[in-house]
């Protein structure tokens, strides 16, 4: 679990690997390879038959499948990606029942470059800077934090974690 090799399920089972790495697993590739993805879903009906298999890239369904029949037991998919950016890659299944599951990712590392979204980076920044924003309002205010008991150090040493988190995700933006 501590390793990221898992997949959240109300029912139905799922594979998935990308060059054969499984979910948790850290894959440095260079610009350009072929990344070979496989995903599995599977159930009997009883629990729920898989209805739609998706292949998941930083929150974007990148290839799906789908099934119209309620007694089919098993969706696979078998695709090659081009390696053009570091990313996260998930899979999860739908069943017809409504069941689902979703792995963990496979973060693909792109000639040394993070899978991070360097296209969502800046909305995603902005949402933490402005939770920690509210985290602090709060912090600083009587009103919530009476009922804790705070002493004035685990407030301060509260508040230097927000701020160095500020400054990591600061940092994060400049890097871009």
């Amino acid at each position: 679990m501590k390793a990221g090799r898992t997949f959240v399920t109300n029912g139905p089972m799922m594979e998935l690997t990308v060059n054969g790495a499984i979910p948790g697993d850290e894959l440095r590739v260079a610009r350009n390879e072929d990344l070979r993805i496989r995903a599995r879903g599977w159930a009997p009906a009883s629990i729920g038959a898989p209805k739609t298999l998706e292949i998941i890239a930083h929150g974007q369904v990148i290839h799906s499948t789908e099934s119209n029949n309620p007694d089919k037991q098993e969706l696979t998919i078998e695709i090659s990606l081009n390696a053009e950016a570091g990313q996260w890659i998930a899979a999860r299944v739908t069943s017809h029942n409504g069941a689902f599951a979703h792995t963990s990712p496979v973060y693909v590392w792109v000639d040394g470059e993070i899978f991070r979204n360097k296209k969502e980076l800046p909305r995603l920044v902005d949402k933490r800077l402005r939770v920690l924003d509210f985290n602090a309002s709060r912090l600083n205010d009587p009103k919530y934090t009476a009922q804790y008991r705070y002493s004035m150090s685990e407030v301060e040493a509260l508040t230097s974690e927000m701020d160095e988190a500020r400054t990591r995700y600061r940092q994060l933006l400049a890097q871009g």
